[in-house]
């Protein structure tokens, strides 16, 4: 490997910690412009090694062949004096960049089409309402009635019970005026009193009931037709 250093590099390696030593670009390129003019480069800045197997002796120290360029700068091979080997940068091409323009795209705006949307009106149905007004005043009356049938038998009971046993005070009286005669005692005539109030107790209480169905029989037939009339008035 071969080394690029200044031609006076003995005096100053000392100040200068580098193993090459060019001022700008332009010397560069034209020493190695120079170099492969002397066949000393290739075309690639390879070495060409003929030549320096030709014009350098066996310790690599060029000594008076070393070639020497107008510049000032010598081509050396690789010492133990040099540090760092120089590789020289070819310049590259630089690719001229094209530029694409885009194109635009133009975004056409669809027209949104609006549908109405159809109000449906819905007909509300009115139901007319009847109010039903339930009869009570017959069932009152009625219950009144059978109240006061109920009462007046009772009263008749009371009124016949005390009429039996007035009689029967009386006739007891006037058999133990006539001193033992055949007539009917008391226990008997109790028992008889008690069996006509049963009688006519048992009575009032039949009329009652009665008066209960055929009134109840009649609300529900009120009931009935009043609901046929609701539903004929409904339809």
């Amino acid at each position: 490997m071969y080394y690029i250093v200044p031609n006076n590099w003995d005096s100053i390696k000392s100040q200068v910690n580098a193993s090459y030593w060019i001022a700008t670009e332009s010397a560069k390129q034209t020493m190695f412009a120079q170099m492969i003019d002397h066949k000393v480069l290739n075309s690639d800045w390879t070495v060409q090694q003929t030549f320096f197997s030709n014009n350098v002796n066996s310790n690599v120290n060029f000594g008076s062949s070393d070639f020497r360029m107008s510049d000032g700068y010598i081509l050396k091979a690789g010492t133990s004096r040099v540090q760092t080997p120089f590789t020289p940068t070819p310049t590259p091409n630089t690719p001229t960049p094209t530029i694409k323009t885009p194109t635009p795209t133009v975004k056409t705006p669809t027209p949104t089409a609006k549908t109405p949307t159809p109000t449906v009106k819905t007909a509300t149905p009115t139901f007319k309402t009847r109010t039903i007004s339930h009869k009570t005043s017959t069932f009152r009356t009625r219950t009144q009635t059978s109240k006061q049938a109920t009462e007046s038998a009772t009263m008749k009971l009371e009124i016949t019970t005390q009429m039996l046993s007035s009689r029967a005070n009386s006739d007891e009286s006037n058999a133990s005026k006539e001193n033992g005669s055949k007539g009917i005692s008391s226990k008997t005539l109790f028992i008889i009193i008690f069996c006509v109030g049963g009688v006519v107790l048992l009575s009032g209480i039949i009329a009652v009931i009665v008066s209960s169905k055929h009134i109840k029989r009649k609300e529900n037939s009120d009931e009935e037709k009043d609901r046929s009339e609701l539903d004929m008035y409904l339809v």
